[in-house]
């Protein structure tokens, strides 16, 4: 997504841009800001428009489906069928909501589905999920060591992750109090995490140096810890996995000696 030239590129396996879809707008086809995409069972791209709030569908070659109205979200997961899942890691700002992070829309655009309580009381810590091929859903925010996984209709199955030595959470000293920058920057970030048919896969960092990520802890899909703390280059960021079951990885050429923006690889 080229959330500064407002339009969506498509490229192939060979790095070549095959194509360019949308515009900067908030009519039909068009978006203000391109938050997160996905592409569904009928081979459609879910495109998920936070300052418009609303998820728009393409074909594949760029025309223009549909579009549905949403709530305030970051991220979106296509379901097995014709609807998709967002997620919102701001909901429950006060300690008593009752509000969910993830909401189910059906094929008419309907919210059917709410769960997955807050992580945090100060609620205000962003956050992603990921799904696997059964449809599973894994749910985490940045402060979060590990996710929890939730079955497709929204019934919660167990707890990936057991605080790995070099994890080191937030301290708070009250609950209900924001953390201050020193107790974010000694706490450990979450930079990505990922499923495929076989592992979860997450990568940690300290907040200090924000863009640089340097250990994964790797697990099962049924929670059990099989490798923690493997060391990857400070330049890896991990991205995605792909439709042929890798996990991919951004690769950024850290030079604090320059100013110029370093262009990025995948990996």
């Amino acid at each position: 997504s080229d959330r500064r030239g407002k339009q969506l590129l498509v490229f192939n396996r060979n790095g070549k841009l095959e194509n360019s879809i949308g515009k900067d707008g908030d009519g039909p086809g068009e978006f203000r800001h391109i938050t997160d995409i996905d592409v569904n069972k009928q081979k459609e791209i879910l495109l998920l428009d936070e300052r418009n709030r609303k998820v728009s569908k393409f074909k594949l070659s760029g025309k223009f489906i549909s579009s549905v109205n949403v709530d305030w979200a970051e991220a979106i997961i296509a379901d097995s069928e014709n609807g998709f899942y967002l997620y919102n890691a701001h909901c429950g700002i006060e300690p008593d909501s009752e509000e969910n992070l993830i909401k189910h829309y059906n094929v008419e655009g309907e919210i059917d589905i709410s769960f997955c309580k807050p992580f945090f009381k100060f609620g205000i810590v962003p956050g992603d999920f990921v799904n696997d091929k059964d449809g599973n859903l894994y749910v985490t925010q940045f402060f979060h060591y590990g996710a929890e996984k939730y079955a497709p209709l929204g019934k919660y199955l167990f707890r990936i992750g057991k605080k790995a030595k070099y994890y080191r959470e937030i301290e708070l000293k009250d609950d209900n109090t924001l953390p201050s920058i020193e107790e974010l920057n000694n706490a450990t970030v979450l930079g990505g995490f990922g499923v495929n048919s076989k592992y979860f896969l997450a990568q940690f960092g300290n907040t200090k140096e924000p863009n640089r990520f340097s250990w994964i802890d790797l697990y099962d899909l049924k929670g059990n810890l099989l490798h923690s703390g493997i060391k990857v280059p400070d330049e890896l960021l991990l991205s995605d996995v792909g439709d042929d079951d890798l996990f991919y990885f951004i690769y950024t050429p850290l030079d604090d000696s320059s100013s110029d923006v370093p262009n990025p690889k995948i990996v």
